[in-house]
């Protein structure tokens, strides 16, 4: 089964790219069975972000959980699991293709 977006939580879109990527080859196959729905079909460059933007939740989701663990998460864990996640992220955004930016544009 699919997992939907809930706008109010990121948590929700990794879940439901996480899911996606799974069923990608049920995905593609329900929509080349049904042609009213020839149109809406992801492209591979669209898959690719979709990949690429899981991977970056990830990271955040896994942040969340780590400080979700304890009922009042300590400073200095805190401030290594923040510090973890820049360092994550510097290398994620050193590693981007560089047409990613029309890739992953803001709406």
């Amino acid at each position: 089964m699919l997992i939907l977006d809930v706008k109010t939580r990121w948590s929700s879109t990794h879940q439901m790219m996480n899911r996606a990527l799974k069923y990608r080859p049920a995905i593609t196959q329900f929509i080349a069975d049904n042609p009213d729905l020839h149109g809406v079909e992801l492209t591979m460059h669209d898959w690719n972000a979709i990949s690429l933007v899981s991977d970056w939740l990830f990271h955040f989701r896994s942040a969340t959980s780590q400080m979700s663990i304890i009922s009042r998460p300590l400073l200095s864990l805190t401030h290594k699991i923040f510090r973890g996640l820049q360092k994550t992220l510097k290398e994620k955004l050193v590693a981007l293709p560089k047409d990613s930016s029309s890739e992953l544009g803001t709406h």
